[in-house]
């Protein structure tokens, strides 16, 4: 008891909050058979409100941090055996009741000395997130496709509506922020975990979400009007190019296409535009290779949502690692050698290649398919920006070096993946630049 110090009470109330939301849940359940989905809900909506007084009643972060693993531990518990119906009895696959404990002391740990941040995430998490299933499991008529699952257009637009007011108001009422600060952080924040939330598998937008609210919105904040007005105009002209390719070629399932709008649109708000184009460039490419070979799309792997997460990782690595640790200058030529990897190894799955073709035909396609992805997705953004030219010709042959790499790959090792093939090129060419630029045989080269 000593341990816990003055978060005793705390904790003690806290314990018997969520007990008595439990047991209710549970008699409700039982006795009178009410839908599981519609008890999860009740408890997700109301816990997250009642985490909400956390910052009040409890100052360890040790004593959150350990009530967060009991409660995991129960609900896993509870999961395995089955006792707890209430959160446990949908015909689906889930991991959201074990992932909400880690939310709100990750959530905790970020913002509890900015309430308004913290109730925002929280929030966001509890009112947003049940609502947006409820209606869109009742309502929802207008359906989408991510991955083995379904959601609704009703539900996201829910959950967009309530995730604004969960954001704007707090910020409004609780900091001293100005008005046109709040409402294009809220409105920005509230797309992007919309999208997060859509794309999300197995319940894991309920540690995503609040969590990025928590991380974006505490830094948009600090920005002035303009510049935040400025990520939402270039959030939406990411989302009218992308849907415009996807409307009329369809290389992307509806989730796919979400997550590759919140890829790309990270590459520009944690870089700049020069760190979207290339990325811009190789979809533009990809979409032109079904609109004018559809023959040859067959060929193309279905893109799903966990696809688009697996081939865009070292890319969005290697930008969180610019960003993170300021080296941009250092990174944007191995992050354009990734974008390169990728396109690269995309359109050898797609170009059909007999296995009776002359082995100089081979050459030739090789050839073929590495200018054009680096005259594409490396020669474009440094013509606008007008680098040094030595990268340029180091780019360029990095790009034939992995065409040829993908051909010699695929012939020996046929069961080899795309995205295995990609990973590997990846790593290969970023080593090989970094290596040049460290030892001063290429110059660093950064539009920022």
């Amino acid at each position: 008891m000593a341990l816990l110090g003055d978060d005793l009470y705390g904790v003690i109330t806290v314990g018997l909050v969520f007990f008595s939301i439990f047991a209710a849940a549970e008699v409700w359940r039982r006795r009178w058979k009410a839908d599981p989905e519609l008890t999860r809900k009740t408890i997700h909506l109301l816990a997250g409100v009642a985490c909400i007084l956390f910052p009040f009643l409890i100052q360890s972060t040790w004593v959150v941090f350990s009530m967060a693993v009991l409660f995991t531990a129960v609900l896993a518990l509870g999961a395995k055996t089955s006792q707890l119906k209430s959160l446990t009895d949908v015909n689906r696959v889930s991991w959201g009741s074990e992932c909400y404990p880690l939310a709100i002391f990750l959530v905790y740990l970020i913002a509890r000395d900015q309430l308004w941040l913290y109730s925002s995430s929280l929030l966001v998490l509890a009112v947003a997130d049940a609502f947006a299933a409820l209606i869109g499991t009742r309502y929802g008529t207008l359906l989408y496709e991510i991955e083995d699952s379904r959601k609704s257009l009703e539900g996201s637009l829910v959950f967009l509506i309530i995730a604004f007011l969960s954001i704007h108001l707090p910020t409004l009422l609780l900091a001293d922020f100005p008005r046109s600060t709040t409402v294009l952080a809220a409105l920005l924040v509230a797309l992007l975990v919309t999208g997060f939330e859509a794309v999300s598998l197995r319940g894991w937008d309920n540690l995503f979400v609040p969590v990025g609210v928590a991380l974006i919105l505490g830094r948009l904040v600090t920005k002035t009007p303009t510049e935040i007005l400025y990520q939402n105009l270039s959030f939406v002209f990411t989302c009218c190019v992308v849907g415009i390719l996807q409307w009329q070629v369809r290389p992307f399932n509806v989730g796919a296409t979400l997550a590759f709008i919140l890829f790309s649109y990270a590459t520009w708000s944690l870089g700049s535009f020069y760190w979207f184009l290339p990325v811009l460039m190789g979809f533009i490419v990809y979409a032109l290779c079904h609109f004018f070979y559809p023959e040859l799309a067959v060929n193309f792997a279905v893109v799903k949502v966990r696809r688009v997460f697996r081939m865009g990782l070292p890319s969005f690595l290697l930008l969180a690692g610019a960003s993170v640790f300021s080296l941009f200058y250092f990174l944007y030529s191995p992050f354009i050698v990734s974008c390169m990897a990728l396109l690269t190894s995309i359109l050898w799955r797609g170009a059909v290649i007999p296995h009776a073709m002359k082995g100089v035909q081979k050459w030739r396609i090789s050839a073929a398919i590495g200018l054009l992805t680096w005259s594409t997705v490396a020669l474009v953004p440094w013509l606008l920006q007008r680098g040094d030219w030595i990268v340029i010709v180091v780019l360029a042959a990095i790009s034939q070096l992995m065409s040829f790499g993908n051909e010699w790959l695929r012939r020996e090792f046929p069961s080899a993946g795309t995205n295995h093939i990609s990973m590997i090129l990846t790593a290969i060419g970023v080593l090989l630049v970094a290596l040049l630029q460290y030892y001063g045989l290429m110059p660093a080269w950064s539009p920022d």
